[in-house]
């Protein structure tokens, strides 16, 4: 029989890439909030569920859905994030909160409130919650920072469940591609990293600790294409 994960943000460039991987082998719960299209050909064979985690009341309710499944949940892959780069004297409580609701409240509430004994959650951050931040991205590297974080405290809470953090820095998708390109060049100057990551192999990397041996609060960085590593 095969088993069931749950996977957040499954709707963006790097939940499309896992999904597209794992979609043989697993029953999937595939959570989104915008951007339903790419995910219209896997209602057949998987659960798809729309969702706004800047709702707290949205969270509670995605929960009972996927209790109402009544199945083992394998895994959690909690990758639906908000990013909204402001300078410091930008920041506004609006933003911030919902930032937080959505990177960091959401997936303790679903980690902690889904039928997931004995299985494997990946909260998928970012290394500007370790050592890549800018002026621009405060809030996104707090939470990211917070997501880390929250890996250490559910790994010591859950303890049938093993409980990583995987963090990438840039990756090539839309919204980094968007961005200008002589910031670009020099924020990937400045971190050090020789070229974006592509989804392909984020993608691969995160499925892989699906098996994985390592012990639960393991924190996990990937700064090259062909580099990924434990970093505690």
């Amino acid at each position: 029989m095969k088993k069931y994960i749950v996977i957040t943000g499954a709707s963006s460039p790097l939940g499309l890439e896992i999904v597209k991987k794992l979609d043989p082998v697993y029953n999937l719960i595939l959570i989104y909030n915008q951007n339903y299209e790419p995910l219209k050909k896997y209602v057949n064979n998987h659960k798809v569920i729309k969702c706004d985690f800047q709702k707290e009341e949205n969270i509670h309710t995605l929960i009972e859905e996927i209790n109402k499944l009544n199945v083992n949940i394998y895994a959690l892959i909690n990758i639906a994030a908000l990013t909204k780069d402001s300078s410091p004297e930008e920041i506004n409580l609006i933003d911030f909160t919902n930032s937080y609701i959505v990177n960091v409240y959401a997936p303790l509430k679903i980690s902690t409130s889904i039928n997931l004994k004995g299985g494997i959650i990946i909260n998928i951050a970012s290394t500007d919650g370790i050592d890549t931040f800018n002026s621009y991205g405060i809030v996104y590297a707090l939470t990211k920072s917070s997501l880390i974080y929250l890996t250490t405290i559910l790994s010591t809470i859950l303890k049938n469940t093993k409980v990583y953090a995987f963090a990438p820095n840039y990756i090539d998708t839309p919204i980094v591609r968007s961005m200008n390109p002589n910031f670009l060049k020099s924020e990937m100057e400045r971190i050090n990293q020789k070229e974006l990551l592509t989804t392909n192999n984020v993608a691969n990397n995160i499925i892989e600790l699906l098996n994985s041996k390592d012990p639960s609060g393991s924190i996990y960085r990937m700064d090259g294409n062909n580099e990924y590593r434990k970093i505690n």
